[in-house]
């Protein structure tokens, strides 16, 4: 049986929950801070949660009222991928996610990706912080610039509690979104670099 919310929500960051005591961060990573040509970037979306795995918690929230709790693992977690910086100069390709019992990459969408899923019940994935969501970014061009990206919580990260029932407990926990960048650089012409370093043995002559 998976547990799920029924009605998806907006909220805005960062999304409060009633303890305000649990908090869950997405993170943006890149390949490479610095992209080449020829080169693609892969962008992974991960996530992390305090206490951590094992750490007490207060289940407040999804029918909870208060009771103490053990933590699990991260259960599932619902954001945008939105494009704050030239973002849409590039295209997604090879999206994935970690988790695949009811995951979805999302659509890509004016430069970012909307409607990302991962979530897990099963076969369990304790890790802390975890990967999310994966995919590569490819320019359609090297022309210099800065790209930068953001996460957009839908809902709150949902975390599993255990409290000694037949099964774990959703909790929604206060999530915080991440922002972050990575700039084109293209290299130099080649008759430039040829200039350059000729005129740099022509200083040493003179030397």
């Amino acid at each position: 049986m998976i547990w799920r919310c029924g009605v998806l929500c907006f909220v805005a960051m960062p999304l409060s929950t009633a303890s305000g005591q649990e908090e869950a961060y997405f993170h943006i990573e890149f390949e490479h801070s610095v992209l080449a040509p020829g080169e693609s970037q892969t962008i992974t979306v991960s996530a992390s949660f305090a206490p951590p795995v094992n750490g007490t918690a207060i289940w407040d929230t999804h029918g909870g009222i208060g009771q103490v709790g053990h933590v699990l693992c991260l259960n599932d977690s619902y954001f945008n991928l939105v494009n704050v910086l030239n973002a849409s100069t590039g295209v997604y390709s090879n999206p994935a996610t970690n988790m695949s019992i009811y995951s979805f990459p999302g659509i890509p969408s004016g430069g970012g990706v909307r409607m990302i899923s991962v979530g897990q019940f099963e076969d369990i994935e304790y890790a802390n912080p975890v990967w999310l969501w994966r995919a590569t970014w490819t320019p359609v061009n090297y022309t210099p610039r800065e790209v930068v990206l953001r996460t957009e919580a839908i809902q709150p990260i949902d975390i599993f509690l255990t409290l000694g029932l037949a099964f774990p407990v959703r909790d929604a926990w206060t999530t915080f979104d991440d922002q972050a960048g990575f700039q084109i650089v293209p290299e130099p012409p080649v008759a430039a670099l040829a200039l350059i370093l000729f005129g740099g043995a022509m200083r040493r002559r003179r030397l």
